[in-house]
């Protein structure tokens, strides 16, 4: 897929040598429950057959847990003993390099659908008074946020209420997903929108039109491209709040497209 507004010959050499690059991480789910490493009870069939025409890591560990160390392992590449991000509301160094940012130097268009929950730097904030600060949910730099499924996931229960269920607690949206039709899933809503987003990617302002008949905010995560710098001792103080991590597993999908 093109970056929205562009076209690009499938049969191009610049298609062939840039492909794009589709991430999906996953909240709250053991590597284990997947049918086809043999769970007794937990079938996902869907995964199975993805997993039979791919490469499974059977043995591949989380470095961290919970949501924000964990994710911020991942989109880093380095241990959590170096990014220092202990728990959900702990900041992630700004001078820490990562993949959004990397995808951008490539020439991607790093694309969020869903959430990265971390926590801005505070060093990076012009006042005390940032309402990032008092949030975990943040966006890692480096991508743009089309689609925001932080809590408490406003487009979603948006898109709930024109179906006829109207929620003011998320949680209580979340909990009762198995009453619904899996039609109305927040992992369904994230997989159309990304979907839909993907096929209007080939016509020119695609992007806005989709965000303007969804409800969806958008916006564009500037990024300073710089040299990485690493911490000279790893000591700088990065405590703050604790929150307390989802128990609902949630879907997110990060696309890289070529501009």
């Amino acid at each position: 897929m093109a970056r929205p507004g562009t076209r690009r010959p499938c049969g191009t050499r610049d298609a062939i040598m840039r492909p794009n690059v589709l991430l999906v991480t996953l909240d709250q789910f053991r590597g284990d429950c997947l049918s086809h490493l043999g769970h007794n009870v937990v079938r996902t069939p869907h995964l199975d057959a993805l997993a039979k025409e791919s490469v499974t890591f059977a043995r591949h560990y989380s470095q961290a847990a919970p949501c924000s160390p964990g994710r911020a392992s991942l989109y880093t590449g380095t241990y959590q003993m170096n990014h220092r991000v202990c728990f959900n509301g702990s900041p992630l160094d700004d001078r820490l390099d990562n993949v959004a940012r990397l995808g951008r130097r490539l020439g991607y268009t790093p694309t969020l659908f869903g959430y990265t929950d971390q926590g801005v730097d505070p060093r990076t904030t012009l006042n005390a008074d940032d309402p990032r600060l008092s949030t975990y949910q943040g966006v890692l730099p480096g991508f743009d946020w089309l689609l925001d499924l932080s809590e408490p996931y406003t487009p979603w229960l948006a898109h709930l209420k024109s179906h006829g269920h109207d929620f003011d607690d998320h949680v209580a949206a979340l909990m009762s997903e198995p009453e619904r039709d899996e039609s109305l899933s927040i992992s369904t809503f994230l997989t159309d929108t990304f979907l839909a987003w993907l096929d209007d990617g080939s016509q020119v302002h695609g992007t806005a039109d989709l965000v303007r008949r969804r409800g969806l905010r958008t916006s564009v995560i500037s990024d300073r491209i710089r040299p990485t710098q690493r911490p000279a001792n790893g000591r700088e103080s990065t405590t703050r709040k604790p929150w307390t991590c989802r128990s609902r597993r949630r879907d997110n999908v990060t696309a890289f497209t070529t501009p």
